[in-house]
């Protein structure tokens, strides 16, 4: 992956943490569901730089991952890395399924108060 993906991936994917994190700060009372996206942003981010650095040998980068180890012990660093990727884009894809739940809870809960007055 190119460095200038990397950054604005990494970059798109905190912005869109730091909005969640301001909605669940906003909503709290109404739904959860923006935190548990925010977290799964902060997760997909973890996988982001794993999927990065996937096809550096273990003992250049990071801390101790039994995963990788049993993938370059295979041969199959590319196999990892395509784990990573889709891990991370699970990651995503469930951010944006809370997300929507949550604003789904959100606006139901407005609608029953602008009925019920």
């Amino acid at each position: 992956m190119k460095n200038r993906y990397f950054v604005n991936i990494l970059i798109s994917v905190i912005v869109w943490m730091l909005i969640l994190f301001a909605l669940q700060c906003l909503f709290a009372e109404y739904t959860n569901e923006f935190g548990l996206s925010c977290s799964m942003c902060f997760l997909s981010i973890f996988f982001l730089f794993s999927y990065k650095n996937a096809l550096k040998p273990t003992e250049t980068v990071g801390p101790y991952n039994p995963t990788k180890r049993h993938y370059e012990r295979k041969g199959d660093l590319p196999g990892y890395q395509r784990l990573c990727k889709i891990v991370f884009l699970v990651a995503l894809s469930i951010s944006a399924i809370s997300f929507m739940k949550g604003s789904a809870e959100v606006v139901i809960f407005f609608i029953k108060q602008a009925i019920g007055s």
